[in-house]
């Protein structure tokens, strides 16, 4: 049985938003307080991050995680490459590199960025294709790419679950991967959507095209109020929040 932990599933200024005094950043629900973009996958044996952004530290520390073998970054946004500084404490754990896997556009900006982390063998890149399939220890990876704007992002799909963070549209020829899924972790800025990001609208689009068994909303800003959007989903959908565990 694999865990997914919702490290965190807000946009890239989190929630609340610095200085603002919407509704939904001054509310007192605990599921409207959101921090950046992270899944942790777990099995029995291993656990694997997929993006490290700024509040990766407290998000580890919420989760009491002692024990990481491996990352995935799916595209070299600040806001989900910015808290790999904070994983070195993984390698004095364990004594040995960990790896993150990226692909070629997002491993060079990290090199850029971080290449001390590197450069100490406290990291060690490995460069993975926009569409392949790999391994990482006992669990088969497929990675297609998307799009996020005016960049490309990569969807993860492990079994009949598929993540897809930052989305903007979907390549037909990837397709084949989003159909008959089980739990689809998908994009949801807002309700319109933006150039960058798909909104609400289109969840109720792909929601009807695809016919997902389940599909949790991510990428949450301070536009989504949670119980309003939660009483307007259809039944296959939940809203995530910070904490939310998924068993697949």
């Amino acid at each position: 049985m694999l865990k997914i932990v919702i490290m965190g599933c807000g946009s890239s200024l989190g929630t609340p938003v610095i200085g603002c005094d919407c509704n939904v950043c001054m509310s007192n629900n605990i599921f409207n307080k959101r921090s950046r973009t992270s899944i942790l996958v777990q099995t029995d044996t291993f656990n694997l991050l997929i993006d490290s952004g700024y509040d990766i530290r407290n998000q580890i520390l919420r989760e009491d995680i002692s024990k990481l073998d491996a990352v995935i970054l799916t595209h070299p946004h600040s806001d989900h490459i910015g808290g790999l500084d904070d994983l070195r404490s993984f390698y004095y754990i364990n004594q040995v590199a960990l790896p993150i896997f990226a692909n070629k556009a997002t491993a060079d900006i990290v090199f850029q960025n971080f290449h001390y982390l590197f450069e100490s063998k406290k990291m060690q890149l490995q460069i993975i294709e926009d569409n392949c399939q790999f391994r990482i220890f006992d669990l088969d990876f497929t990675i297609f790419k998307h799009l996020h704007g005016k960049i490309g992002n990569i969807s993860i799909k492990i079994k009949d679950f598929v993540y897809s963070c930052d989305v903007s549209a979907f390549l037909p020829e990837n397709e084949e991967n989003l159909k008959n899924l089980d739990h689809w972790i998908l994009d949801c800025i807002n309700y319109e959507g933006t150039s960058s990001h798909i909104g609400f609208k289109h969840i109720l689009e792909l929601n009807k095209k695809f016919q997902p068994k389940k599909i949790y909303l991510t990428g949450l800003s301070h536009i989504i109020e949670y119980s309003e959007l939660s009483s307007k989903i259809p039944k296959n959908c939940t809203v995530l929040h910070d904490g939310y565990q998924i068993y697949i």
